[in-house]
């Protein structure tokens, strides 16, 4: 028989039996030669077939949607309120379907071990306060990627679903009490701190001040995806001054009560029927931000306390709806109301993904104006692409090569983030090797701005793949990038492909799923991309597509094949209006 290691043990390691890692991230860097010599696996990653996931995704879906109405009527309990469903839904629903997605997860790799490997204990960092709630849902995103956060929830599921086959053998107990958060903005700007505060007060105090001479009934429109000057445009034609918001994050001060945590577990798990509900049910609310629990009355009376108009027409973002939790709260306090709720598509995936259908915003939202499509939901209106609207993109023909990255996802996904993304990160390698050496010399390497809070190296896995390829680590404006750039490939089915359609830059993407990612109903509207030659499957087709075009891509571009196919997509899923501001408008009010 052997142990089964779920995190990163550094320091002495004193097993007397054989190991087995539950994967490659349970090795520190540092003994990666000491396990070589030991008599130890590394368990195979979870590989879901499309047929799998589907299955997958559907029970994850009927949980969510049998555990939810419980869970609200217990947060309501415990809160003394009588909110709705859909106040729940609007203000913790993103974090509760991410948790239940988290947990299934997590108890599937575990069981797939299990049962496929001799073992008979866990050996885990021990800490019997350390505690899973974070301080507000964005930490939960990134506490699902931390090695000491995972190790506690694998505990638990031990504890709850093989309490008399596996047994748990700490190895040593540490002093953390609960994840924290990244915060290197505060340390690169500590020296700067000062005026920066005072910078910051004085921007607050003139976007405080544009609510103010503003009337109780404006409707409020926050990070709308609209440009600035748009924006003002937008909010002239409803005839209101231009109001401006100002940042509000929520700082908890409170700590997670654990007992009292657990008894609200229990409440749940006394409803649940299966074994892994019960699990969630536990783990849920010891998962749960303590924005929404412990802080929550606190988080209440900030939300009263924006300068935001009080009987506001309605509400419109395409942002805010997922982690800023004062404008969750203060939402879904209006629309209980009757303040009608607006939310404009964010990006890509809306109307083509399998696995995101229908969206928390979708679903809770009054009207959710999409970028051209419908999907049969009575909240959908056709729109068009918010973030391109009064914008002119050029490109340079003698240019790069601008390669458009994704950084690891946060493992809350049902599928292994971590498996795919080194399998993707490797299909990049390949395109960069199969690339003609003068094109290999223009590439720039555009890696997403989180990828550092991924607490992963992949700038150091690109230095080492060819120090020669310019790497931009998010640190310069992608239009600038775009600007400079020939052609851009995009690694990813991502929000930047309908964009640059839209605006008619030239541009091709890749992915390594080919079509399983997508919905049944747009299949037929991305072949056209892929009979036209602007989507590939696989590091050769593209590479050899991009040699073949590199010389003159203007002229490739602007081939009726090309255009064709771009504007049939586009009519679809990446529209444009010749009169956006008065489409939007007439959008919002009807």
């Amino acid at each position: 028989m052997r142990t089964l290691i779920t995190t990163a043990i550094e320091g002495t390691w004193l097993f007397d039996r054989p190991v087995v890692f539950l994967d490659k991230w349970c090795i520190p860097h540092t003994r990666q030669s000491v396990v070589e010599k030991m008599d130890a696996l590394v368990a195979p990653p979870s590989r879901f077939s499309k047929n799998i996931l589907d299955t997958a995704a559907a029970e994850v879906d009927k949980l969510d949607s049998e555990m939810f109405p419980l869970f609200s009527r217990i947060i309501n309990n415990y809160h003394s309120t009588h909110h709705s469903e859909r106040f729940w839904r609007i203000v913790l629903g993103h974090w509760f379907s991410r948790s239940i997605r988290l947990i299934f997860n997590r108890v599937c790799r575990l069981d797939e071990v299990i049962n496929t490997l001799p073992i008979d204990s866990v050996t885990a960092i021990h800490n019997p306060k350390y505690s899973l709630a974070t301080p507000a849902s964005v930490d939960f995103v990134w506490a699902s990627n931390d090695p000491r956060w995972n190790c506690a929830v694998y505990e638990q599921i031990i504890k709850h679903l093989y309490p008399r086959t596996i047994r748990i053998e700490p190895t040593m107990t540490d002093e953390l009490r609960c994840y924290n958060p990244p915060s290197e903005k505060r340390d690169r700007f500590r020296a700067a701190s000062l005026l920066r505060r005072f910078l910051k007060a004085i921007r607050k105090n003139l976007c405080d001040l544009t609510f103010k001479l503003g009337r109780p009934t404006d409707a409020l429109l926050i990070n709308t995806y609209l440009p600035r000057r748009e924006e003002i445009k937008l909010q002239a034609l409803l005839g209101q001054f231009p109001q401006i918001s100002f940042p509000a994050p929520i700082q908890t001060a409170s700590i997670a009560d654990s007992e009292m945590r657990k008894t609200l577990g229990l409440h749940l798990s006394a409803k649940s029927r299966t074994d892994f509900q019960r699990l969630a049910s536990l783990l849920l609310f010891e998962m749960l931000p303590v924005c929404f629990l412990e802080s929550f009355a606190e988080c209440v009376r900030k939300a009263e306390m924006l300068p935001w108009p009080s009987k506001p027409d309605f509400i419109f973002t395409s942002n805010n709806f997922d982690f800023d939790e004062l404008f969750k709260v203060w939402t879904a306090k209006k629309t209980e109301d009757g303040v009608r709720y607006v939310v404009g598509q964010h990006g890509g995936d809306y109307g083509t993904n399998r696995y995101n259908k229908p969206t928390v915003e979708e679903h809770t939202s009054d009207k959710f104006i999409t970028w051209g499509w419908t999907d049969g939901m009575e909240q959908h209106t056709k729109g068009f692409v918010l973030t391109c609207v009064g914008r002119r993109q050029r490109t340079s023909p003698k240019g790069g090569l601008l390669l458009i990255e994704k950084c690891r996802f946060p493992m809350v996904q049902i599928e292994d983030a971590n498996d795919q993304f080194e399998k993707y990160l490797k299909d990049q390698f390949h395109l960069c090797e199969m690339l003609n050496p003068p094109i290999q010399r223009k590439i720039i390497v555009r890696m997403k701005g989180q990828w550092k809070k991924t607490g992963k190296n992949e700038d150091v896995q690109w230095r080492q793949f060819n120090s020669n390829i310019a790497i931009d680590c998010g640190q310069t404006p992608l239009r600038r990038l775009i600007q400079r750039s020939r052609i851009v490939v995009h690694s990813y089915d991502s929000t930047g492909i309908l964009e640059l359609l839209a605006m008619n830059v030239p541009m091709i993407a890749f992915w390594q799923d080919g079509y399983d990612h997508l919905r049944d109903s747009a299949l037929v509207h991305y072949q056209v991309l892929v009979d036209a030659g602007l989507v590939f499957f696989t590091p050769k087709a593209t590479a050899e597509k991009v040699n073949k075009i590199w010389d003159d891509i203007p002229a490739w571009w602007q081939s009726s094949e090309v255009q064709e196919a771009r504007k049939q997509f586009c009519k679809k899923y990446a529209r444009l209006s010749n009169a956006p501001i008065r489409d939007l408008k007439q959008a919002l009010l009807s």
